[in-house]
């Protein structure tokens, strides 16, 4: 969503008069005015938002929305409330109080986090959805990606030691590497435990794929998500 395509549409459902939405943004000191509040220009994204969820509600599509980093999209996702807070009455009041029922709908609204399987995205994670549910905002599901895989049988991991001693050179190193990506497995694994203890929502993980090969990883991310 553009901001600044999304501001004349939006400002004519405040005004609830489209005509007024060019007479407004004409004028260089309101427009700079909407464009610099925090507020405004956040309660703009998410007034476009909800009125394209309503336009695809009516067609039974989903709406799918990428927010940015964790702060960013916490304070987004805060903004109608705040609003509220500070406007009891109004139209801006209004659109904040709508969107705010859209946001904490479970039926019509959900967070759906995506981290990776190392410890300080984790922990961004757990705090990501406390602070959601603090603001009513519904996560069933957490999506943990890239998540690495054995290149062996974990149970013959002391062979790869052994080859490590009696093979010196390309196989040493071979088995050096598969070693290390046992480790980091295990690593991965652990931090996922932890994600798992932490949080109510169910985690799930995505494989690390090659993307060398983009239609062979869409599938098999539809399959392990459709599992």
């Amino acid at each position: 969503l553009d901001r600044d395509n999304a501001l004349s549409p939006a400002l004519g459902r405040l005004l609830g008069v489209p005509l007024l939405a060019g007479a407004v943004l004409a004028n260089p000191l309101l427009k700079l005015f909407i464009r610099t509040s925090p507020s405004i220009r956040e309660m703009v994204v998410l007034d476009e938002l909800a009125h394209l969820v309503d336009e695809a509600a009516a067609e039974r599509v989903p709406v799918v929305v990428d927010l940015h980093a964790t702060g960013h999209a916490l304070s987004l996702l805060a903004t109608p409330h705040a609003v509220r807070e500070m406007l009891r009455v109004g139209p801006l009041a209004r659109i904040a109080a709508r969107v705010e029922a859209l946001l904490t709908d479970a039926r019509r609204c959900e967070l759906l986090a995506v981290a990776l399987p190392e410890e300080l995205p984790v922990n961004e994670t757990i705090e990501l959805l406390r602070r959601a549910a603090k603001i009513a905002v519904a996560s069933r599901v957490v999506l943990v990606n890239q998540m690495p895989e054995a290149p062996v049988d974990p149970a013959d991991a002391h062979l790869l030691d052994e080859i490590r001693r009696k093979h010196p050179g390309i196989l040493a190193r071979v088995a050096a590497a598969a070693r290390g990506e046992l480790e980091a497995l295990d690593l991965a694994r652990k931090h996922v435990e932890h994600l798992r203890s932490s949080v109510e929502a169910e985690v799930l993980t995505l494989p690390r794929l090659p993307a060398a090969a983009p239609r062979e990883c869409v599938s098999r991310l539809a399959e392990v998500l459709g599992s």
